[in-house]
């Protein structure tokens, strides 16, 4: 999870020049989005940090799975993004 928001503060880097610092993930997604990227998958990653962090039990193999191909998604877009620098 950590390593997808960092992903998706680098796009945003590099897409505005900005990313956002607030401890409300609802302000990442917001830049997120005003930077292009997508920001319906980190919204729904976000959305299961909490169970990832503090009850990884809640968190079954399907969703686990579904959030390593979303972080994925975030992760190739910013590597897009800095590759066309």
């Amino acid at each position: 999870m950590h390593a997808v928001i960092a992903a998706s503060d680098a796009f945003c880097l590099l897409t505005l020049g900005q990313y956002s610092k607030s401890e409300n993930h609802a302000d990442a997604v917001n830049v997120l989005k005003k930077a292009g990227g997508d920001s319906a998958t980190l919204s729904r990653l976000l959305g299961e940090k909490t169970k990832a962090g503090y009850n990884v039990k809640s968190l079954t193999r399907a969703k686990a799975t579904k959030c390593i191909e979303w972080g994925s998604e975030l992760l190739a877009a910013a590597e897009e993004q800095y590759a066309q620098l």
